[in-house]
């Protein structure tokens, strides 16, 4: 698996994955092409270098979109933001998320980033049970979404998982 920067050149790809990842979790998605094409570019504004695709051969099959610039009112500050993490479903428990999501860790701690934060749908458990698998923690619930947090510097980014031990 090679894990690299994508570009806009990639979108396209990105959209196609994005769709076929949400497929069941529509409530939780934009749903049509044009809509995640914008959005996708949105996230390209927001954080450039925070698009980070895994490829198996030359074929993307999961991406991450990481922003270093987030302010997050609940925190009172800049945060690193985790605005997407979605794999293929073909290639999913495959290690594709995990190895993703350490690439966006020390992405984040080369950054100074000291505390994490994204969203998921409470009803998205999968998604829910990696990330605290991962060591986020879940913080409060606000309609369809649960946020969640991890504190990068307590956080173990070496080894399958990831503990965190902060309060």
């Amino acid at each position: 698996m090679i894990i690299k920067n994508l570009d806009k050149n990639h979108i396209q790809e990105m959209v196609e994955i994005y769709l076929n990842a949400y497929e069941g979790l529509e409530e939780y998605s934009y749903n049509h092409p044009v809509d995640v094409e914008d959005y996708i570019n949105w996230l390209f504004q927001r954080d450039s270098q925070g698009i980070i695709g895994a490829f198996k051969q030359s074929q993307l099959c999961g991406f991450i979109c990481i922003d270093r610039y987030w302010y997050s009112k609940r925190e009172g500050k800049t945060v690193g933001a985790i605005h997407e993490l979605v794999v293929e479903k073909s290639h999913r428990r495959k290690g594709i998320a995990t190895n993703l999501l350490k690439k966006a860790f020390e992405i984040f701690k080369e950054s100074g980033i000291d505390l994490l934060e994204l969203w998921a749908g409470v009803n998205n458990i999968p998604a829910l049970s990696f990330y605290e698998k991962m060591g986020f923690i879940p913080k409060e619930r606000y309609s369809k979404w649960v946020r969640m947090v991890f504190y990068l510097p307590q956080g173990q980014i070496e080894g399958e998982l990831l503990k965190n031990t902060a309060p």
